[in-house]
């Protein structure tokens, strides 16, 4: 994929090679003979295989052909280990998040970016901490406009906007609308609990 953030105009490409007798030499012979003009990564240890192993971003300046492709990741054959799936080659799908992923332990990093590239690279958050971070987001960003909002259909569009806005998908949720209009008044807890069809069945 061409880079349009971090190294603009070139094209950005996932490398991910086993280590398992720590011989990085290999990385940057590799890096010599591909030509690539800039990586970034870092030896990391699987949580669940604990396999060592190098996850970069690299970037050439053209697009790679099929061939060339293949041809790089060839190149790693019998230099990672016996094992399956021991590494892989592909493009970039996005670049600002991959590069973020390739740093994410922060130690143990390679790269021959320059300071102000490396401060193009955001920093990796993984699945649970960005849903807490766009919770929040949301979650502001609803309380600031529901300052006015007091009627149930009015509600419902602004916080159908809202989610929208933030995680890129509508609202689908029946409970989410109501257990925010719950909490800015717009219904009653008794509207809550009908709605939810607390009411309509008698535990004893």
């Amino acid at each position: 994929m061409e880079d349009s953030i971090i190294i603009k105009t070139q094209f950005a490409y996932m490398l991910r090679v086993d280590m398992p007798d720590l011989e990085k030499v290999h990385i940057f012979k590799w890096i010599e003979v591909t030509g690539c003009s800039y990586y970034l990564g870092a030896l990391e240890k699987g949580k669940e295989t604990g396999k060592l192993h190098y996850q970069l971003i690299v970037w050439f300046e053209q697009k790679l052909s099929p061939s060339e492709m293949t041809k790089y990741r060839n190149w790693w054959r019998n230099k990672c280990g016996t094992h399956k799936n021991n590494h892989a080659f592909t493009s970039a799908r996005k670049v600002a998040s991959l590069a973020a992923y390739s740093t994410k332990e922060g130690s143990n990093i390679i790269t021959n970016l320059s300071e102000e590239q490396l401060q193009k690279v955001p920093l990796w958050k993984n699945k649970q901490a960005l849903k807490l971070t766009q919770k929040d987001e949301f979650e502001a960003k609803l309380d600031e406009k529901m300052k006015d909002i007091n009627l149930w259909p009015a509600f419902c569009e602004v916080l159908f906007d809202t989610y929208l806005g933030v995680y890129e998908r509508p609202c689908c949720h029946k409970q989410t609308y109501y257990k925010y209009a719950l909490q800015y008044k717009i219904i009653t807890k008794w509207d809550f609990m009908s709605m939810i069809n607390l009411l309509d069945t008698d535990p004893y």
